[in-house]
């Protein structure tokens, strides 16, 4: 398993010195390997994508969706923080924050995003049922 790690990680720095520039290279792999399972390449590789352009919404997102399914809460909420400053009111961004708040522990934070969410009128019934139930379990 480790060495089928480092051959990734070496496609990955090649990769990342072949498609210098061309970040629709970049998160067409992120995207591949995401739907693969293979979370930590995809995590990597959409982070090569994210230092040619820090300002990209999606591949910020992205970026925290796969830090978080790798449970690298830090890197999410860094992530997802990028995104609300881009897009202030991306509700999706809000709702993976608060989440990786929570896992972290930090539940006062989590319940202030959630509630943010919670106020929101186009919000999905399931969504709505979902962060209720977390914000239910969390305590107060």
């Amino acid at each position: 398993m480790r060495l089928f790690n480092l051959t990734v990680i070496l496609l990955i720095l090649l990769l990342n010195s072949a498609y210098a520039g061309d970040v629709s290279s970049l998160v067409a792999l992120a995207q591949s390997s995401s739907e693969s399972g293979h979370h930590h390449e995809s995590f990597e590789t959409y982070w090569l994508a994210f230092r040619q352009e820090p300002d990209n919404i999606e591949i910020n997102f992205n970026l925290g969706i796969e830090a978080a399914a790798i449970s690298d809460n830090e890197s999410a909420v860094m992530a997802f923080e990028r995104v609300l400053l881009l897009d202030p009111g991306a509700t999706q961004a809000k709702i993976e924050l608060g989440k990786a708040f929570y896992k972290l522990g930090a539940l006062k934070t989590a319940r202030h995003y959630f509630s943010e969410v919670l106020s929101a009128d186009d919000l999905p019934q399931q969504a709505r049922i979902n962060i209720q139930h977390i914000l239910d379990t969390s305590g107060n």
